[in-house]
């Protein structure tokens, strides 16, 4: 899934002839922290955060007169939704702009979009048990992983890992197809994985995939 086909079509970008009021109340509206600034010819020129705009909002005062306030933070059309991800969550926007290869505006994605897609690429749907185990980068070999699961009558139905700061290790999050993972975990201990911990009820996985959205939309009013 690339930034071009999760452009929502329901926002208008904030033009840097508009006033602050303008901005102010257009945020308001769409209930976003954030919007992007471009210029008569369609160009990007950043994002405008609702904090820099003034407690009494003007309506003499144009963007263009605080463009250098705008986060300069965007993504590619061709940009997968993992880098959509990093970049939205690691900058706190509410949503983001998506740009050409020359700059030109063309579109956003909010982050309410992004979470939808978040729990489709997790499987949040599919019913199954989740194991999360920490290693060593160098350790890091998928096909033994997978070997030991599918050789216990289960398969991996989603996976992705996340690097652990300050560290050479990642945690590695995987969903199977089933919920019975008894040996499973056995043989995992049995070949050494260090196993974080893992989830087989659907209370507690439902707990871990909204602390999962709830990181992405800390910063979204939904």
């Amino acid at each position: 899934m690339i930034a071009l086909s999760l452009i929502s079509e329901n926002y208008v970008p904030l033009k840097d002839t508009d006033s602050e009021k303008i901005a102010y109340d257009s945020m308001f509206n769409t209930r976003l922290f954030h919007l992007p600034v471009i210029d008569e010819n369609n160009m990007f020129l950043g994002m405008l955060c609702e904090e820099d705009i003034s407690n009494k909002p003007s309506n003499s005062l144009l963007l263009k007169d605080i463009q250098s306030k705008l986060i300069q933070t965007k993504v590619y059309a061709h940009q997968h939704i993992y880098d959509i991800i990093e970049k939205t969550f690691n900058q706190e926007l509410s949503c983001i702009a998506v740009v050409d290869d020359n700059n030109t505006y063309l579109g956003l994605i909010p982050c309410s979009t992004l979470t939808k897609y978040f729990a489709n690429i997790t499987s949040l749907q599919q019913p199954g048990a989740i194991i999360v185990l920490e290693m060593h980068t160098k350790d890091y070999t998928l096909q033994k992983i997978t070997q030991i699961i599918e050789e216990n009558s289960a398969k991996i139905i989603s996976l992705y890992t996340t690097i652990i700061p300050d560290s050479t290790k990642i945690e590695l999050t995987i969903k199977l197809n089933t919920h019975d993972i008894g040996e499973i975990i056995a043989e995992l201990n049995r070949f050494d994985y260090t196993i974080k911990t893992y989830f087989e009820g659907y209370s507690k996985l439902h707990e871990l995939y909204k602390n999962r959205i709830d990181n992405l939309t800390h910063y979204l009013n939904i």
